[in-house]
């Protein structure tokens, strides 16, 4: 169905433009700065008028500390000059410069305050961690600077309480692979889960350096007293987030996006996520341009913006656009050579609260993109995890699954530089990219039904993946009530699947225009097949439990379905989300936050209301985000979802 597209995409396809433009962008965004950010996003808009591009142009959104977009409030504007720690005592190390911004980017903690303009000047206090109320116990940090190996936001709070000059890090993730590797320090809130700096929090110098020059400061440390001056010109203000929008135009209202963040200091996280979608639009542009595509019937547009928070903004500055977006995808760290990092590129569906066919068609372009057996780029299929694929929450509802790879040893360090990218895999993900975002912009009846083929398929085989798992569990029963649970628990997995599946098959119907009997029968066709094999799979796991039970002479009873009290109450409630996206804390005072599972990036209240959608009760939204994370929710979290409420996080009325 896509074979075609693909075909022209990967002729078109142009790796060594694409690494270009990542080096040119790196160059821009290893510095990290707002107004670096705003001179990487006009680069963007250069190479979009250039390549012919409809629409190219610098959106802004206020970067002031006090605004808010869903429940995310906007962080303020940071520009970096330079800074500078030098050891100043013993004599015999004095002028050794242990962090430069200039030299090292990364060297600086973003959002760090300037210092007098003669800079200041102090002991250093050698500790392993500081970030709890017994590391200081007959310590005194008081007009010091601290070493630690925490990462500096974990001391932050402690440092500022105890009064010392700044923080010095020599944290390291791969302290003995890459022990000159400095760490980048981008989360800076007073918030122990906040994020960016906000408008009143307090603030304090800090610096990063390698695992390696941080045990040698520690020896001379050992040796004797150690004194450092730091050297800072920064300037903190409110300013303006800046994003880079770009597109094709389509021929109806309707929209595809393909989205990520800039600003980044990594060449692979995120100069090639950028690359890439520019790379994948001027193969889009060029080939329609030649009449070897025809105009789509969707607009496809590219977001280029400051991750998560300026892709709020984005939605919220363009609600009705959202409404009519049917599809994204969002690149975030890809192209990073699997020769240096044997580390896949991740093809992360959607939440499960937002099951939907994009994901199996993405997978199924990969799978055409790296053919078998030449295949030099490992791809997997990986579970949703947040960035901007934010998107995909349906409390904004648009189906993204995100191109990335995670865990990559350089991943938010100095050492993150084009040498470690492998081109032919950034031109061959912007080929897939091209595929995926041409294919959903121009489908219509016809593809909406292969889709919803295609997606029954992808279950069945999820399904039968889960029943073979399922019977292994079964076998490792100790006895006939382990046995019951495990089938009981089983029976549910596979009608959860089923539920999932068919929201996923049913999605198809969006990329049609118009009502149609011919793609109404071929989605319900194609959830019958689904149903067929979830029946299939109930009937497996039935019978397996009872051959077991018949083998060892055990009674089999399925164990009682009663609720817990808690689980009653929340049968009673019905949860709604006050704002669009993941919830966060943001400017609720930490004392009435105590024990709230208080994670923007994930965890069970980020679960459990992904599945709130204002119909179901909140006990069934409970029962599903278990099933997703598979393993209960705490015991607690009816109680959580209440406080939120009290907080006015969320609305909960009566079932």
């Amino acid at each position: 169905m896509f074979d075609n597209i693909l075909k022209l995409v990967l002729s078109e396809m142009d790796a060594d433009r694409a690494f270009n433009d990542l080096v040119a962008r790196w160059e821009i965004d290893r510095w990290f700065s707002f107004s670096g950010m705003l001179r990487s996003c006009e680069y963007d808009v250069a190479k979009m008028v250039e390549y012919g591009f409809d629409d190219a142009r610098v959106e802004k959104y206020p970067a002031d500390g006090k605004t808010q977009f869903g429940y995310w409030t906007m962080p303020l504007a940071w520009d970096p000059v330079d800074a500078t720690l030098t050891i100043t005592s013993p004599a015999s190390r004095a002028g050794k410069v242990l962090a430069s911004y200039k030299s090292i980017p990364c060297s600086l903690v973003m959002w760090t305050p300037s210092t007098p303009k003669g800079g200041i000047e102090g002991e250093i206090v050698a500790m392993e961690r500081g970030d709890s109320d017994e590391d200081y116990a007959g310590v005194n940090v008081k007009g010091k600077f601290l070493l630690t190996s925490r990462r500096a936001a974990a001391v932050r709070a402690q440092a500022i309480k105890r009064g010392a000059l700044g923080i010095i890090s020599d944290t390291s993730r791969w302290p003995h692979e890459m022990p000159d590797a400095v760490d980048w320090m981008n989360a800076w809130s007073e918030d122990p889960c906040g994020w960016g700096l906000l408008a009143g929090d307090n603030n304090i110098l800090a610096f990063n350096i390698s695992h390696r020059r941080g045990r040698e400061l520690r020896a001379l440390c050992g040796r004797g007293a150690v004194r450092v001056k730091a050297v800072a010109q920064t300037k903190l203000y409110k300013g303006a987030f800046p994003a880079a929008v770009g597109a094709i135009a389509g021929t109806t209202n309707e929209e595809v996006l393909t989205l990520g963040h800039g600003a980044e200091q990594g060449a692979v996280d995120n100069s090639s996520g950028c690359s890439v979608m520019l790379e994948a639009l001027r193969i889009l542009k060029t080939l329609i341009d030649a009449g070897k595509l025809p105009r789509p019937k969707r607009t496809i547009r590219m977001l280029v913006s400051w991750e998560v928070y300026a892709t709020l903004a984005f939605v919220a500055k363009h609600r009705a656009r959202a409404k009519r977006t049917v599809a994204a995808v969002c690149i975030d760290s890809v192209a990073g050579s699997q020769r240096i990092n044997a580390t896949p590129l991740g093809l992360h569906r959607n939440p499960h609260a937002n099951s939907s066919c994009t994901d199996t068609l993405m997978a199924l372009i990969a799978e055409k993109t790296w053919p078998a057996p030449d295949r030099r780029h490992y791809w997997c299929v990986a579970p949703y995890s947040m960035t901007d694929n934010v998107t995909a929450h349906p409390g904004i509802g648009i189906p993204t699954p995100w191109l990335g790879m995670i865990g990559h040893r350089q991943w938010h360090t100095n050492m993150d530089t084009p040498d470690k990218v492998d081109v032919e895999a950034l031109g061959r993900i912007s080929a897939l990219v091209a595929a995926y975002l041409y294919f959903l912009a121009n489908a219509g009846e016809r593809e909406a039904s292969w889709m919803a083929d295609a997606t029954s398929a992808d279950w069945r085989m999820q399904l039968a993946r889960a029943g073979v798992e399922l019977s292994a569990s079964l076998d490792k029963s100790p006895d006939a009530a382990a046995l019951a649970r495990t089938q009981a628990a089983g029976l549910e997995r596979v009608e959860y699947l089923r539920m999932l599946g068919k929201k996923a098959i049913v999605s198809s119907r969006r990329f049609s225009a118009k009502k149609s009997a011919f793609l109404d029968r071929d989605v319900d066709q194609a959830v019958n097949m689904l149903n067929e094999a979830a029946n299939d799979e109930r009937e497996h796991v039935e019978s397996t439990g009872r051959e077991i039970a018949e083998r060892n002479g055990w009674r089999l009873a399925l164990p009682d379905a009663e609720p817990s009290d808690e689980m009653k109450r929340a049968a009673a409630m019905i949860v709604e989300r006050a704002e669009m996206g993941p919830i966060a804390f943001d400017g609720i005072p930490l004392s009435k936050r105590v024990d709230l599972d208080d994670t923007r990036w994930g965890g069970q209240i980020q679960t459990v209301l992904m599945w709130c959608d204002g119909k179901r009760t909140l006990a069934e939204a409970v029962r599903l985000a278990s099933l997703e994370a598979s393993g209960p929710m705490g015991k607690d979290i009816v109680d959580q979802i209440e406080r939120c409420a009290k907080l006015g996080l969320v609305r909960i009325r009566k079932a």
